[in-house]
């Protein structure tokens, strides 16, 4: 018996290398498998690039849409708002999502345009909410096309919604604030600022309420966020992404007083910085023509933006320079 085994053992020893390998149709299979996972690449960023041809069209239509409501109607800005912003709003939600980016959907931001589609439809005709809303909009939003260097790239839905997002609002406020003829086709007339002969401010609504609600969500979001719910550090939010740069500039300030009270810090300045773009803000609430040249150079930073990205992004990355693109070449599959 114990004989029987070893010969048995001595047959399997004596087996060539050949008669070891794997036989060839399952090679033949391991090749088949690769190059259909090619053809699924490749149809799948040929349905990518239809669908960023055609984000690109439709973001450069929309562009002309609001500029020739500016020019010539802007009485058409609160309705192609009202359609917009959920919609872009929605598809974000469920972008964000898939890259664990769903903390950035409670950023200040998003409440300030939330408050304009209040104002817009439940009391457009209340002057102090209208204030408000054109501190918020005109403030800490359009700075932050500067601040999170906001970019006209017509192909890319996650830019080209950063960019609506920030500029709409203080667009259609604009239109309400320095045009009569906004309220022609709307349901009911919107809130008609008058300043009065000795040009008072309505300083507790342009400036005191919109900052005590920033100072109220900043509040309710690091205590939701980092004492409630305290999320791992794959879900990026406002704070990580501005604390996430060891070696920049605003890492560098948040860090003067040491990791510990890094979060003080940014918020202090947050506040101060929402501050002070509320006050700057006042300008183009009282002065047509400060509104126009400050909404001119947000439009030239967007512009700048814009040629940066695809000169010295765009012609490196080219497509794949989108966080959520499915950023496998065919070519790294085989």
């Amino acid at each position: 018996m114990v004989k029987k085994t070893a010969d048995k053992d001595s047959d399997n020893g004596n087996k060539t290398g050949a008669e070891l390998l794997p036989p060839k149709d399952f090679h033949n299979g391991i090749e088949e498998l690769k190059n259909y996972t090619v053809k699924i690449l490749e149809k799948m960023r040929e349905q990518q690039n239809c669908m960023e041809k055609l984000v690109f069209v439709t973001s450069l239509t929309c562009l002309m849409v609001v500029g020739y409501g500016i020019v010539g109607f802007p009485c058409i800005l609160p309705y192609f708002y009202t359609g917009a912003a959920p919609f872009l709003v929605g598809l974000r939600i469920w972008l964000y999502w898939g890259v664990k980016w769903q903390l950035f959907l409670v950023d200040f931001c998003y409440f300030a345009n939330l408050l304009l589609y209040i104002y817009l439809w439940a009391c457009p005709g209340t002057e102090e909410v209208f204030c408000v809303v054109f501190a918020v909009a005109n403030g800490p939003l359009l700075f932050a096309i500067i601040t999170y260097r906001n970019t006209l790239a017509f192909h890319s839905l996650d830019r080209m919604t950063s960019v609506f997002i920030h500029i709409l609002p203080a667009l259609t406020t604009f239109a309400i604030r320095w045009y009569p003829s906004t309220s022609m086709p709307w349901y009911t007339s919107f809130a008609s600022i008058d300043l009065g002969a000795d040009d008072r401010l309505p300083w507790e609504w342009i400036v005191a309420v919109p900052f005590g609600f920033y100072v109220l969500h900043t509040i309710m979001y690091f205590t939701v966020v980092y004492i409630c719910v305290k999320p791992d550090e794959q879900y990026w939010d406002t704070y990580r992404y501005m604390t996430g740069s060891s070696g920049g500039i605003i890492s560098k300030v948040l860090n003067v007083f040491g990791p510990k009270y890094k979060p003080v810090v940014f918020v202090t300045l947050s506040w101060l910085y929402t501050l002070m773009t509320m006050l700057i803000g006042v300008l183009w609430f009282k002065y047509f023509y400060a509104h126009c040249v400050f909404l001119s150079i947000i439009g030239l930073v967007l512009i700048w933006n814009g040629a940066s990205f695809y000169l010295d992004v765009f012609s490196e990355k080219g497509l794949d320079a989108e966080p959520y693109r499915f950023c496998v070449k065919p070519s790294e599959a085989k």
